[in-house]
């Protein structure tokens, strides 16, 4: 399947099943009190008139517009309207505070903003704070001119503008979660490659009949890409939760009948401690579930697979590389099995090119593909430093099994040193979450007078499960190296998150320092 866009243009994605397919069901919203649908046809007329609302307030092609909306449709109509209209969105972590909202506004430059101020608490003052030309408003009350009026007296008819390859399609930033947020600048053409080689690697039987539900945050790749994007390409049903609440998001699984889902570990770490629910509800038509955006341990990776009677894929993807890099091989792939390890991130996309630094079989992973880019916004060192050669520097330590799949075992800023031993928290993780007891876990180094670090561990237990730090202590020494074993264990009801969903190890060390 090969994209065949408007004048190369992303937003015109769902173009193709607008015109075969009309009445055919794109979107289906839970935000708010009702369920809200949209046909293909609806959409179309939708990303029009928010492109003609968009050049309405003397934007032009290239300028770049904030979206800081949640969970909702909306936020997909500013944004494939914004792209239809030869402008670049900014789509912002909706969660970040003021300042780093503020800076965001600034370093992209946005002269422009679409957002909901209920969507996020800094979102409103960094609005009334930023050098804005113009600002359209979800709410009435927060003294901004309203994005439905605007929307609602625009025309439906839009005339297709000329794009180069090279243009910005869409601006993202990262999380800031080692420094400042960083611009990300992907073009229309770099996001096809994606979309050409995905379809073929996902099977017939789910491409004929593809619905996925999202419940992480919309403004990041991995609802983005493999929710929003992947579905208008194959004309599928996106189900959107303005949140994540695990039973509620089962219950909508169920009533939904999607056969895929897309999220972060800790997500379904979560859903696991449903154990009730899981029972009741019918999920037989659940097929694939997609685990990827932050590390995972094989335990929970098979728990998933047995739970949700699903087959699991464990992503890898960096927004600014690619942004997905490996794919799992099915039966008719030229690697001759049926599929990878699930613990193993699979092989590369086709198209793409991976190399380990470092040495022939582990090491620090450098990429290339055509969904790279080719550096961040202004941001000249940085770029220096990462991209070399037409690669890029992962910062994430792979090693590749004598079958050719590989394995992700950490971050080389994650790894530390115990009494002259390399720790990877990763794989103490993984050794921990197979106690029958335990639920979730992250570790992270504590300061030592003798060995400089040593691994300490945040622990969440299963509901009602019974167990001691010595019970989980001896569980890891029975199964793993001894220099590696958790010095201190601390209990605590759920796992820290970043904005984004991950699990945020700056609060798991600080929780364990004061252990």
């Amino acid at each position: 399947m090969t994209l065949d866009l408007i004048n190369g243009n992303l937003g015109y994605l769902s173009h193709r099943i607008a015109q075969a397919h009309p009445q055919s069901t794109a979107v289906i919203d839970y935000y708010g009190s009702e369920r809200r649908t949209w046909t293909y046809g609806a959409l179309e007329t939708e990303f029009n008139k928010a492109a003609n609302a968009l050049l309405s307030l003397g934007c032009k092609r290239g300028d770049k517009i904030a979206i800081g909306i949640g969970n909702r449709t909306e936020f997909i109509t500013a944004m494939f309207g914004a792209m239809r209209a030869g402008l670049t969105p900014v789509p912002m972590n909706i969660k970040l505070g003021v300042e780093q909202l503020r800076y965001i506004l600034e370093d992209a430059g946005c002269v422009s903003a679409v957002f909901d101020p209920a969507s996020g608490p800094g979102l409103l003052s960094a609005m009334r704070s930023s050098a804005l030309r113009s600002v359209l408003s979800l709410a009435t009350d927060a003294g901004f001119d309203s994005y439905f009026e605007a929307v609602a007296r625009a025309p439906s008819a839009l005339e297709p503008i000329a794009l180069e390859p090279n243009n910005i399609a869409i601006m993202p930033y990262t999380s800031g979660s080692t420094g400042r947020p960083k611009g990300v600048p992907l073009t229309h053409r770099s996001a096809q490659w994606y979309l050409d080689v995905m379809p073929g690697l996902l099977g017939e039987e789910f491409i004929n009949d593809a619905s996925v539900l999202v419940a992480v945050h919309l403004f990041h790749k991995n609802a983005m890409m493999g929710g929003v994007k992947l579905m208008f390409l194959l004309g599928g049903r996106l189900v959107i939760l303005p949140s994540f609440e695990p039973r509620q998001f089962l219950s909508v699984l169920a009533q939904e009948k999607c056969n895929t889902t897309t999220g972060v570990p800790a997500m379904y770490a979560l859903l696991l401690q449903q154990r009730d629910l899981l029972a009741d509800v019918d999920l037989t038509h659940f097929k694939k579930a997609f685990v990827g955006s932050a590390p995972t341990t094989p335990s929970l990776l098979h728990d998933i697979e047995e739970a949700l009677s699903c087959q699991v894929h464990q992503g890898y993807g960096l927004t600014e590389g690619g942004p997905v890099v490996f794919t799992q091989p099915d039966d008719t792939s030229p690697w001759g099995v049926e599929r990878a390890p699930i613990e193993s991130c699979g092989v590369p996309l086709p198209g793409g090119e991976v190399r380990l630094d470092g040495g022939e079989n582990e090491g620090e992973l450098w990429v290339k593909n055509p969904g790279m880019i080719d550096g961040y916004h202004n941001l000249p060192e940085v770029n220096t430093e990462r991209f070399v050669n037409g690669w890029l520097r992962t910062g994430d330590i792979f090693y590749r099994d004598e079958n050719g799949f590989y394995y992700f075992r950490g971050r080389t800023d994650d790894m530390f040193h115990c009494g002259g031993e390399n720790v990877y928290p990763l794989e103490v993780e993984t050794i921990l979450r197979t106690h029958p007891a335990v639920a979730d876990v992250a570790v992270a180094p504590i300061d030592h007078i003798v060995k400089g670090q040593v691994p300490a561990a945040a622990v969440v237990l299963i509901k009602n499960a019974d167990a001691t730090a010595a019970d989980i202590r001896a569980h890891y020494l029975n199964h793993g190296p001894a220099y590696a074993h958790p010095r201190h264990i601390r209990f605590i009801e759920a796992m820290p998150l970043t904005s984004v969903g991950k699990v945020d190890r700056n609060r798991v060390k600080q929780l364990l320092q004061t252990t």
